[in-house]
């Protein structure tokens, strides 16, 4: 997608995750900040659209899923089939601030839209090879059709991929990431195993995991 492309028509789209009204998610969308900022008359407006951030101190902990079960030991992961092909952008942290940084200081960025993400994109199934390569492990990627998932396990890609075409900050602002992706994520890596999170949507249920495991050998 390039900044000049088609936005989404749904607004709101964690609206039906949210608990009550009064959950930010049932308000929650960056289309309409655009269009409040660019509203605004006499206003140089600069936007930057940023993919997944993953990094140090990143709540979400996008990579933790992963990279834990690496530690773990865990022979194989189970990742849904219907996510082997998918790709979805994703930005480091601190390339973000770079980013960031660039549009905020140079004359050309006024008034225009810029996309940040990191090229190429993998699919998932080269994520999580990326992730094992930079982890030391040795284990196997396991295809495994949803139907046969542990629930936690299922991940939905909504039929298309999340890709985000960044070439517009490459050419105008000079952009380029200070921080390789291999760094990228072995500093992510460290950052989390030595900031273990309480809680976490994925209960690394093994015992469920190795029963599937056996049911495809």
């Amino acid at each position: 997608m390039t900044e000049d492309g088609p936005l989404r028509d749904l607004r709101y789209p964690y609206r039906e995750m949210a608990e009550d009204p009064d959950d930010y998610r049932h308000h929650y969308d960056k289309i309409e900040v655009e269009e409040a900022a660019a509203s605004q008359p006499g206003l140089a407006t600069t936007v930057i659209r940023l993919p997944m951030v993953y990094g140090p101190r990143d709540q979400q902990r996008r990579l933790w899923s992963y990279h834990k079960r690496m530690a773990d030991g865990r022979p194989a992961i189970l990742l849904d089939s219907r996510l082997l092909d998918w790709r979805a952008s994703r930005c480091f942290v601190d390339d973000a601030g770079l980013a960031i940084a660039r549009a905020a200081t140079r004359p050309g960025a006024a008034d225009r839209t810029f996309n940040v993400a990191e090229e190429p994109t993998p699919t998932e199934l080269q994520w999580v090879g990326m992730i094992g390569a930079v982890a030391g492990w040795s284990g196997a990627i396991v295809p495994v059709g949803p139907d046969l998932l542990p629930e936690a396990l299922r991940l939905d890609p909504h039929g298309q991929d999340l890709h985000m075409e960044s070439t517009r900050i490459r050419h105008e602002l000079g952009y380029a990431e200070p921080v390789s992706r291999q760094e990228a994520i072995a500093r992510t890596i460290e950052w989390d195993l030595s900031n273990p999170p309480e809680t976490h949507p994925d209960p690394f249920d093994y015992t469920t995991e190795d029963a599937v495991l056996s049911g495809l050998a």
